[in-house]
């Protein structure tokens, strides 16, 4: 009876759950999008009124490239969250504000690229682009929400102060 037993699955799910920890894994991925953030901005910001269709194009392509990489990154941190309300962990409010520090952190510079990018670009190819980011970042939020209370309402305090100042750019375009 020397033999060892492998963990049966219940306790390896309980081992997952009490590791987990959503301000690690935000802080990691904005570690991890910032490069392409940075790229995305400066991609969008060496295009001018001046710029060939050719030059658009291929900014564009670096772009939606980038954003791939992001998407990849964001499945993959999303992939690690505990998926069901039964995993919530006891997460204290400062943690929780830390999490939406760190999601702000993601989305502010995120909302700059995509300001340039609209203004490089046009707005329906921004929107084209930054779409399946969109889509992943939102399922980021909800799947967090299960592991950290009222996490999408202090988020939600962030986005507003975002969207004001998109709809603030937004203003500026002409179509």
């Amino acid at each position: 009876m020397g033999v060892m037993s492998a963990p049966a699955p219940e306790a390896a799910a309980i081992s997952k759950r009490q590791d987990f920890d959503a301000v690690a894994l935000v802080t990691n991925l904005q570690t991890t999008l910032q490069p392409n953030i940075d790229s995305i901005q400066s991609t969008a910001t060496s295009i001018t009124a001046d710029s060939t269709d050719e030059e658009k194009a291929a900014a564009s392509s670096s772009i939606a490239g980038d954003i791939s990489t992001m998407v990849a990154a964001v499945e993959a941190a999303d992939a690690q969250i505990p998926t069901t309300a039964s995993k919530r962990n006891a997460i204290e409010k400062r943690q929780a504000a830390d999490i939406a520090t760190e999601i702000g952190a993601i989305l502010s510079p995120l909302s700059t690229a995509s300001d340039a990018v609209i203004a490089a670009l046009g707005l329906s190819t921004t929107l084209d682009l930054f779409n399946p980011l969109s889509v992943s970042l939102s399922k980021l939020l909800r799947d967090l929400e299960v592991v950290v209370d009222d996490l999408l309402a202090i988020v939600k305090q962030l986005l507003d102060g975002l969207l004001s100042g998109l709809s603030a750019g937004l203003a500026g375009i002409t179509f």
